[in-house]
């Protein structure tokens, strides 16, 4: 869509993004030290539930977000069909609820419970992509709403008046309403249009594109969790696996900095930009990772000292996450590049041949694989290993398996974009960061004092961490001409007038 900025609405979502972690790494904390374990590993059972229904929600959201870019204003038709949409969601939940309900020990009520979070999330995702592909920058207002909103209810209704999950469910569905209301005022320009039936019809009749592609990719990427689930029944051992990803999340913000090249590809087709829009994501990708290696055990141990055992796992996590990230932007470029949608004459075997089906199908292939390996390790060695070792191997699988695929997928974009990665740049970035964090986790190693106190110890850790990223940012400053450039490039995007 013409007049998206790329590098403003990159740093917009990142900075933004990197707030949202902070706010929900302040929930996690609050979860951590206020539910057991079986508890937390129900919170992350529920989440896995829905993300399992919401496969039929891109059929909406999905082409919404391509035709918005396209100037088509489907606003309102968007809205409409995914609150239709919602209540089919609402059945599928309340099925898989029971049937994972008795096969774990999670609590059956309160999974019932969760499905009013299915109409809301169903609504909120579509306004997202409503505004994704308007103005990208938008949808990080809305996250940082939902994050601040969800941490002061969850506090009143957790903390304080210990409604356990429960509360969580509340809390999630307040911030979610919060989050829409954000959506609406910034996109009401949008969405003031007629209910048009005709897209709904063409929507419904390409809905195996976005939904098997890729709405089961998206399951896939969470079906681990049910495969987990079922085989081992313990939500202690999941427990585990959910709060290991709590520092992965602040790596894969560093992909929103290539987040508005999808809908500015879909919009103009202009690629001069993505050379240095590449190099960017490494400069906030590579510190990002080691932050989240160097820190993996305080981190965990500020959560909840229960869960500092599990820092190798949160280890092999955040380097799955590098590599996730690489495959995300990746696609985001391939898909961004595809215009067999703009062409109302293509047929079934024109978009069979398009990137919008290749692109998933070949992350689809990753999880079929990672998924059959996670499956055979879970069911020979679940008599042999505890619940920590079987976690374990979990998170090496998911990187081995990752690593592959996103070398395959690069090598796609260099063919396709005729690109030129600048690799001494990206290369000094890995260096300086492994120089810098590699100090940090000598000193914090030495003097960092683990105190049960969370008011005490994380102080001292944040303090580390400010260290560890204001000396990164210095040092790439002051010993590399690009990074100066870079600094005001950035500069001018932010005073230069749209």
């Amino acid at each position: 869509m013409s007049g998206i900025r790329v590098t403003y609405s990159g740093l917009i979502t990142f900075v933004f993004g990197i707030i949202g972690i902070i706010t929900g790494m302040i929930l996690t904390i609050i979860l951590t030290r206020s539910l057991d374990q079986t508890e937390y590993g129900t919170w992350g059972l529920i989440t896995n539930i829905i993300g399992y229904v919401i496969i039929i929600e891109p059929i909406i959201s999905y082409w919404t977000t391509r035709e918005i870019a396209r100037k088509k204003l489907v606003g309102k038709t968007a809205i409409f069909s995914s609150m239709t949409f919602s209540c089919g969601g609402i059945i599928i939940y309340i099925l898989i609820a029971y049937l994972l309900g008795y096969n774990t020990d999670a609590n059956n009520s309160v999974l019932i419970f969760a499905v009013v979070l299915v109409p809301a999330i169903f609504l909120n995702r579509t306004l997202m992509a409503i505004a994704f592909g308007w103005k990208p920058h938008i949808v990080s207002y809305g996250l940082l709403t939902y994050g601040i909103f969800q941490i002061p209810f969850s506090l009143l209704f957790v903390f304080h008046l210990d409604m356990g999950v429960s509360g969580i469910i509340i809390s999630t569905l307040i911030a979610n309403f919060a989050s829409i209301i954000i959506y609406a005022i910034y996109t009401r320009g949008i969405i003031r249009t007629q209910i048009k039936i005709g897209y709904l019809k063409r929507w419904l009749k390409l809905f195996w594109l976005p939904t098997l592609y890729p709405g089961i990719y998206n399951v896939m990427t969470i079906l681990d969790i049910a495969i987990f689930s079922l085989v081992i029944g313990s939500m202690s051992g999941l427990a585990f696996w959910i709060v290991s990803l709590t520092l992965p999340n602040l790596i894969a913000q560093a992909a929103t900095i290539s987040r508005a090249v999808y809908p500015k590809l879909i919009g103009e087709g202009k690629k001069d930009y993505l050379t240095s829009n590449i190099t960017l994501f490494f400069y906030f990708l590579i510190p990002l990772t080691a932050l989240s290696i160097i820190f993996a055990r305080p981190i965990l141990f500020a959560l909840n000292p229960i869960y500092e055992q599990a820092y190798l796992i949160a280890v092999f996590t955040s380097l799955f996450t590098f590599f996730a990230a690489m495959s995300h932007i990746f696609q985001l470029f391939l898909t961004g590049q595809e215009n067999v949608d703009a062409d109302q004459g293509s047929r079934f075997k024109d978009y069979i041949k398009s990137k919008l089906f290749v692109v998933p199908s070949i992350l689809i292939l990753q999880y079929i694989v990672y998924l059959v390996i996670l499956t055979v390790i879970f069911i020979i060695f679940r008599d042999e290993y505890s619940e920590l070792q079987l976690v374990t191997y979990w998170a090496i699988t998911a990187l081995i398996t990752s690593i592959p695929f996103s070398i395959y997928l690069f090598s796609l974009v260099k063919k396709n974009f005729a690109l030129k990665l600048e690799t001494k740049l990206i290369m000094k970035y890995l260096g300086i960061s492994i120089m810098i964090f590699g100090l940090i986790y000598v000193i914090s190693e030495k003097f960092l004092v683990y105190t049960e106190n969370v008011f005490e110890f994380i102080p001292q850790l944040l303090l580390f961490a400010t260290i560890a990223i204001v000396g990164y940012l210095v040092t790439t400053y002051l010993l590399d001409l690009r990074t100066r450039k870079l600094v005001s490039a950035i500069i001018n995007e932010f005073t230069n007038k749209s």
